[in-house]
């Protein structure tokens, strides 16, 4: 654990908040991460924490996704440190 951020506020999270503290620190703090990933995830978008590569759980989503539809499907992502969201 990094312990340069184990200090880190608590953010009233909202889909509107404007993040006034460094990513890192933000995201050091689990009730944010945790708030993070609820505001990131709806009937059609998911959200994934990888562990250890981000590319490697996009490419397995997509393919998953793909294969249980039987179309081609098209991804919509966004970027948050080891956090993506994805639209289907």
């Amino acid at each position: 654990m990094n312990t340069h951020h184990a200090n880190s506020p608590t953010v009233a999270l909202t889909k509107s908040t404007p993040l006034l503290l460094e990513k890192q620190s933000f995201l050091a703090n689990k009730v944010n991460k945790n708030k993070l990933m609820a505001e990131l995830q709806d009937d059609r978008t998911g959200c994934v924490q990888s562990v250890v590569d981000a590319d490697v759980d996009i490419v397995a989503v997509a393919l998953k996704e793909a294969a249980a539809s039987g179309q081609p499907i098209t991804m919509q992502m966004t970027w948050i440190s080891s956090f993506f969201s994805f639209t289907m």
